[in-house]
């Protein structure tokens, strides 16, 4: 489960880019009414560090404009523009109205996570340190294989993870469903760093 202070970034960022402006007594009185509160306005310091937090977390900034002491999001267009952020932000926005109804949870229905979600972390260093992945492999109708791919991208596509690399078996860029390794080998990052096959071009 999500922070209870985590939880508070995304009631904040939610509720300023859903009305646009708001003086900080108007965030403080509806944060009071919200599922979050115990029925406490929110104090000053507390919204402040809160700011940082999400300009930390999101790379939003929340701004005050000093002819009406209003707080706006300075750049909404960047958050929904960048689809990763966005999804993040409507993936914990989920989680907390979820919490926030549990007598909600037979009425809100959702499409199955994508296989391979486990991986993802090792995915992604991968793709941050230039590592290159080793993978144990089961084609649908195909026989075991074990592939080296240098990973660039990843996507989730009808609930299932894809890894876009060069694959040195096929010395081409080839795509893989993360839930074709073999379930009892794990997906493992080498240890060396790799020069990306794309540079070389």
């Amino acid at each position: 489960m999500i922070s209870k202070t985590f939880n508070r970034y995304i009631w904040l960022l939610n509720t300023l880019l859903h009305q646009r402006k708001l003086t900080f007594e108007e965030i403080s009185n509806r944060w009071r009414d919200s599922y979050l509160s115990d029925g406490k306005p929110l104090a000053l310091r507390t919204f402040h560090v809160h700011r940082d937090a999400i300009f930390e977390l999101f790379g939003v900034e929340i701004k005050c404009d000093t002819s009406t002491y209003k707080y706006y999001i300075s750049s909404p267009e960047s958050l929904r523009l960048d689809k990763t952020r966005q999804w993040l932000l409507n993936s914990f926005t989920l989680s907390n109205m979820i919490e926030a109804g549990h007598n909600m949870k037979d009425r809100i229905l959702f499409e199955n996570i994508p296989h391979g979600t486990e991986y993802i972390q090792t995915v992604i260093e991968a793709m941050q340190q230039s590592k290159e992945l080793m993978i144990d492999y089961q084609p649908f109708n195909g026989h075991r294989e074990t592939y080296h791919i240098q990973p660039y991208a990843m996507k989730a596509y009808q609930q299932r993870w894809y890894v876009l690399g060069y694959m040195k078996e096929a010395e081409s860029i080839r795509n893989i469903a993360l839930d074709r390794r073999l379930a009892k080998t794990l997906l493992q990052a080498l240890k060396q760093k790799c020069l990306s096959h794309l540079a070389n071009q």
